[in-house]
């Protein structure tokens, strides 16, 4: 309910916004195929504050189930979403001999980021007393992450109303993962991962050992956005 509350008075304050032409609708087209994370449609609304400043918010919900998360034996139901909250400042081309100055602009920007991710999932192991017991445990996963960026990126016009928003930035995510059906016993048994550290053996043992963890953040990408 307070999700809902919330994208409410985003809208409600873009319709205040619209008619001085301070509203930006985006897109994210990446998102559709984020198989690191969890595919969504997912976009946003920046509102401009001041001639430098802006406001953007983005929303995501999963549309899919990934291949990777397709198990025989399901506990939840999968499903997930993501939220977004921004605040930019426009470092605006002040060259007045240059006449497509306003093409582009370069920003800096800080964010805070929350996820909810609901899925199933299988891990292999074996006892410690018995390396040559070969066991695979599938489970449910309730997993949230929230975090902070800095991020720098580039808004590039490309028509009268449409535009780029190029952009990739640095931060902290932190992590608590809670399972349901969950046999592996950590310390009890040893988790078998890949030899070289990878996205899966990574994720794997995150899920394994549960619980709250933290980590360095990367995200980059495009956006497609069209002025109101």
């Amino acid at each position: 309910m307070k999700l809902f509350i919330a994208l409410a008075s985003v809208f409600i304050s873009t319709n205040g916004y619209t008619q001085k032409n301070n509203v930006i609708i985006k897109f994210c087209p990446l998102a559709l195929f984020d198989m690191a994370s969890f595919p969504t449609i997912q976009g946003g609304v920046e509102l401009k504050i001041s001639n430098k400043i802006s406001w953007y918010n983005e929303f995501g919900i999963q549309y899919f189930v990934p291949p990777t998360q397709k198990y025989d034996t399901s506990f939840l139901s999968p499903h997930g979403y993501k939220i977004k909250t921004e605040i930019r400042y426009y470092f605006h081309n002040k060259n007045q001999q240059y006449k497509r100055k306003a093409s582009r602009d370069f920003y800096f920007a800080a964010n805070a980021f929350f996820t909810h991710q609901t899925y199933n999932t299988e891990i292999s192991y074996y006892p410690v007393t018995d390396s040559s017991q070969y066991l695979i445990d599938g489970f449910g996963v309730k997993k949230d992450v929230w975090g902070l960026n800095l991020v720098g990126g580039c808004q590039k016009k490309i028509g009268k109303k449409f535009m780029l928003d190029f952009y990739a930035g640095f931060g902290v995510r932190f992590r608590y993962v809670n399972t349901v059906g969950k046999e592996f016993a950590y310390g009890k048994d040893v988790l078998i991962t890949p030899i070289d550290v990878n996205v899966i053996g990574t994720k794997n043992r995150m899920e394994a050992e549960g619980g709250f963890s933290s980590a360095p953040n990367f995200s980059c990408g495009i956006r497609i956005c069209y002025r109101l």
